[in-house]
This record gives C-alpha cells, sequence and structure tokens, in this order.
C-alpha cells in the first residue's frame, strides 16, 4: 500500500531545514514499520498554508496514493464542513485514497469513520440553527443570556 504523510509544522520548524529532514525521515520510519506500507512522499506545510497539500491531493487523484497518514484531522484540513467533502471525494475516486487520523483514532471509508461524520453534520447543524436564533434575537431586540 502506497501510503503518504501530511502535517502542518510550525515556521521556526519550516526555516530549520535540519528539523524538516528530521520530520521527513520519523514519518518515513514510522510509516515503513508497517510492512504492508510503502512511503511515497511526506508532505509538510507552514501553519496555514496549503502548497504541500494541494500536491498530495494532486498526488491522490492521480492514483499515486493508497493512503495518508496525518496527526489530526485539525492538521488536515480546518473545517468540518471541508473535511467531510474532501474525505467523501478521495473515498469517491477510481482508487479511493483513506486518511487516517492518528489522534482521533479513526480512518475514512470506515463504518467508524461514517458514524463520526454523523455527529459532527450533526453537532454543524446544531451550532447552524442555535446562530441563526441567537442572529433572530439580536434583530428583534430580544436579549438572551
Amino acid at each position: 500500500m502506497r501510503v503518504a504523510a501530511y502535517q502542518q509544522v510550525s515556521m521556526r520548524d519550516m526555516e530549520q531545514t535540519s528539523s524538516l529532514e528530521l520530520l521527513k525521515q520519523s514519518c518515513e520510519e514510522r510509516i515503513n514499520r508497517c510492512r504492508r506500507y510503502k512511503c511515497v512522499g511526506c508532505y509538510f506545510d507552514e501553519m496555514g498554508g496549503r502548497k504541500a497539500f494541494a500536491r498530495l491531493m494532486e498526488a491522490a487523484e492521480n492514483g499515486e496514493i493508497d493512503r495518508i497518514e496525518t496527526k489530526s484531522a485539525f492538521d488536515f484540513i480546518g473545517s468540518i464542513d471541508e473535511l467531510v467533502s474532501t474525505a467523501s471525494r478521495l473515498n469517491s475516486l477510481d482508487n479511493p485514497v483513506r486518511v487516517h487520523f492518528d489522534v482521533e483514532g479513526v480512518t475514512t471509508g470506515t463504518a467508524e469513520w461514517e458514524r463520526c461524520v454523523g455527529f459532527l453534520m450533526s453537532f454543524l447543524h446544531s451550532e447552524k440553527r442555535r446562530d441563526a436564533t441567537e442572529a433572530d434575537g439580536r434583530e428583534s431586540g430580544l436579549c438572551r443570556t
């Protein structure tokens, strides 16, 4: 299985080439520990940057990657909507790409992922409804405490 790693790193780490090289080596070693896995790349972005992420998505869409390892869902994508749509897009490719989130301990394309998505979408929907209700209250002069 061809596996790539994605991680956002601080600007200080990006500036220290030796640190970045050590991080890359660590990612490769971690992936290659599993005999079924072959590391096909480590992609790093500065916090908030998306250039490496775009290259990662392009490689996935070109069928060069089977699985992506990342530290957390927050590192991978900033918003729930984006996370769900990106995971769905990767899952619908001719060669579906799974994403494993270490911190959350979940992998896209699994029953556990579907349960998580259901919960997240339910939460997101209730937050949007709450925000709309609060906005309506402000517009009508009501104040909630």
